[in-house]
């Protein structure tokens, strides 16, 4: 007795709950039976020479079964081998055990351990990793696999898993977040400094949290003040601080996923306050040394009172002191009088005294200077001019007659004409209450166009600072327009800076634009800053890196690929330092030229269908892959797109059309055409394609000329065969008549 196909090895595994059992045997036999799980024995059907029983219908588990045959008159019984086999129809569930990520972590450490436990043994484990399979390992119920060496980012993940009879399953899918870089801490200032209080403020590279730590010493920093909200800028306040004190404080900020890094120390030092207390109607001249101010009190009738008197370099209130032209020195003293001083008449003749050098930097015209005092009751700044105040350019004092006491600024009028508003809107993070948008155009440049007299040749526009239009005391912006040509083609930027100035630091944003309606491709961008503003590149922060520095002055060059019609490009960098004038800047833009000819090679398929993904190939020399080389690519409407190939040379499009699309890029030498097919009808038979043949070369005339002379001998023989065959045809007519 012998099992023959379809039948199953032994000790088979089946996701089907159904067999079939063949077999055939030798010799005479009329008793033929199944015996299944040695318990029943079962009839078989015979057909076509052999023998067969289906069995249907089974549950899951494990089966046993064997053939018995004899001949009753000869007696005598013979088995077959007795075979096993497994049915499992059930899909295996498998989940993340212990060891395993938990969903939606989010970690610094760059690997990840993924432990599988499945319901049943399995055949094998696959993981998929943001779409990537890995073949997981172990055996039976048990699976594993180690990621390592994961870059900062996103990651999604799951498995499938498959039973010893194929049935294949997956796991729920889990997110993991990976972010192993420390944040990097920018533009940390210390400001609002008063006689018991200040504010931490600073840029991070990525949102973080932060805690500065302050105290007397660097060895005793035992206060902490927290931001536990997660932000890119923050102002953290350190409070309940003591008078005329030096204190000292650092940061240590992290990111979600806890990289954190501590800032260097930092020191300051509180406002000294100065109390006087007085008896009344008197008159009294009080000399306020932290202020650098005197101030004339008489008549105050009141019975006893007292004054405080502190300084600070920024402003308790939004500092705007609103005439055109003007700005302010960022100086403020405070004097708060005891309450029962309201309700007596009193007058005050206050001196604050300037440094002439630091009126001229900020360039201020010293014979417009002013005395502003904070008026609480409409929160705006009012200007003491004549008759009630004045400057004295030969002592350098304002002064100002005041029957009440606020802060006090002082300001004065722009040399050069400009006009500074308040920068309201504080977008930046903080509001440096002595903040100014001042312009109209503070970096005021030239530009001129210089044409190449060939294709191949670079180019550039160059512009420059002019006269050095005062950076004021803040935020400013302008825009600019640059021609560049090269060979038949013009190209034009608009070029925007954004300037930002406070006490320690000047933040300067550049906005290039293509304002053309054609994509510029493979430029540089080049950015000078004069010693004047940055001594060493140590007091430059770049947020886009650049490509390369030159010497002399500091000179950052970055290279674009291309740029887009419309698309913009922003350089940030940040300077050590207020900056009073910008001067000397220079920025140039030059076009490196186009691809050399017939170095790009485009590849493309002959055909492809319709509302399918199609993807041409540049490559360099044929060799290298060549990325950011623009394609344009025509439709059978006539209709053009151009897009860009990626790092890998490639670039996709889906067909709308039927017919051809023709793809050029920039540097190749030939145009690739793409056929967009019908559907076919269903063939009985695949069509062969039909390829074009090319005409036969014409023969030399003397190969002519020897054609002919090798057919007329046969010409001749065919003439004298047919001859004699109608005489043979006439003779035989004769005959039979």
């Amino acid at each position: 007795i012998s099992f023959i196909s379809p039948t199953l090895p032994n000790a088979s595994n089946t996701s089907q709950n159904s067999l079939i059992i063949n077999f055939t045997l030798t010799g005479l036999a009329n008793n033929i039976t199944l015996e299944w799980n040695y318990t029943t024995n079962e009839s078989v059907e015979t057909g076509n020479g052999s023998y067969y029983k289906n069995k249907s219908d089974l549950s899951d588990g494990n089966y046993t079964y064997r053939i018995l045959a004899n001949h009753t008159a000869r007696g005598g019984w013979n088995y077959s081998e007795t075979r096993l086999v497994r049915i499992d129809t059930l899909y295996p569930n498998g989940s993340f055990s212990e060891g395993s990520l938990a969903n939606g972590t989010m970690q610094n450490s760059t690997s990840a351990i993924i432990n599988i436990t499945s319901s049943e043994s399995l055949a094998n484990a696959t993981l998929n990793w943001n779409g990537t399979h890995y073949l997981m390992y172990g055996n039976g119920t048990e699976w594993h696999l180690n990621r390592t060496g994961l870059s900062d980012g996103n990651y999604s993940y799951f498995a499938y898993i498959t039973d010893l009879v194929n049935n294949t399953n997956i796991t729920e899918t889990r997110a993991l977040y990976i972010d192993a870089t420390t944040p990097s801490i920018y533009a940390l200032l210390i400001y609002n400094i008063t006689n018991e209080s200040a504010t931490v403020y600073f840029n991070a590279s990525e949102n973080v949290n932060a805690t500065s730590y302050y105290g007397f010493s660097t060895g005793a920093m035992l206060n902490t003040s927290n931001s536990t909200s997660f932000s890119i800028s923050k102002n953290i306040s350190l409070l309940s601080l003591l008078p005329a004190s030096a204190y000292y404080t650092k940061l240590k900020v992290c990111d979600w996923a806890y990289n954190c890094i501590y800032s260097s120390n930092y020191s300051f030092t509180t406002s000294q306050i100065e109390q006087f207390n007085l008896s009344a109607n008197s008159s009294y001249q009080i000399n306020a040394t932290s202020a650098n101010a005197t101030i004339t009190i008489s008549a105050i009738n009141a019975s006893s009172w007292s004054l405080n008197i502190s300084t600070s370099q920024t402003s308790q209130n939004n500092f705007s002191i609103g005439g055109m032209n003007e700005t302010g020195v960022q100086k403020f003293i405070y004097i708060n009088a005891s309450s029962n001083v309201s309700e007596a008449p009193f007058s005050a003749l206050l001196y604050i005294y300037y440094n002439e050098t630091e009126i001229s930097a900020l360039g201020i015209n010293e014979s417009t200077m002013r005395l502003f005092k904070f008026n609480s009751s409409n929160s705006s700044w009012v200007k003491y001019d004549s008759p009630r105040g004045g400057v004295n350019t030969d002592s350098n004092y304002v002064w100002a007659n005041t029957t009440s006491f606020s802060e006090w600024s002082a300001g004065g009028k722009l040399l050069n004409g400009n006009s500074c508003t308040l920068n309201a809107s504080c977008s930046s993070g903080f509001c440096n209450q002595s903040t100014f948008l001042c312009g109209p155009v503070p970096v005021n440049v030239e530009t001129t166009t210089q044409t190449a007299s060939t294709a191949s040749t670079s180019s550039s526009s160059t512009s420059s600072s002019g006269g050095g239009a005062p950076a004021g005391g803040g935020s400013s912006s302008s825009s600019l327009s640059l021609g560049v040509s090269s060979g038949k083609k013009s190209y034009y930027f608009t070029r925007k800076n954004t300037v930002f100035s406070d006490l320690k630091i000047t933040k300067i944003t550049i906005f290039l634009k293509n304002n053309d309606t054609k994509a510029i491709e493979d430029f540089e961008y080049r950015e000078e800053i004069p010693s004047s503003a940055a001594n060493s590149s140590e007091s430059v922060i770049f947020a886009l890196s650049p490509d390369r520095t030159e010497e002399g002055s500091i000179i950052g060059v970055w290279k674009f690929s291309h740029l887009l019609p419309g698309e913009s490009i922003e350089i940030n960098y940040n300077l050590s330092g207020k900056i009073y004038k910008i001067t000397n800047f220079n920025s140039s833009i030059t076009l490196l030229g186009e691809k050399e000819s017939k170095n790009i090679f485009l590849l493309a398929p002959k055909n492809a269908s319709i509302n399918e993904t199609t993807t041409l190939r540049a490559t360099l020399f044929g060799i290298s892959p060549a990325a950011a080389i623009p394609i344009t690519l025509i439709s059978p409407l006539g209709r053009e797109k151009t897009f860009y190939t990626d790092e890998k040379g490639e670039a996709s499009f889906v067909a709308e059309y039927y017919g051809e699309y023709k793809a050029t890029a920039a540097g190749a030498n030939a145009v690739a055409t793409i056929r967009i097919l019908l559907p076919q009808a269903p063939q009985a038979e695949p069509q062969k394609e039909i390829t074009p043949q090319l005409p036969p070369a014409q023969p030399a005339p003397q190969e002519e000329e020897q054609q002919e002379g090798t057919f007329a001998p046969a010409l001749i023989l065919f003439s004298l065969l047919t001859a004699a065959f109608i005489m043979y045809l006439l003779k035989k007519k004769k005959e039979k008549r």
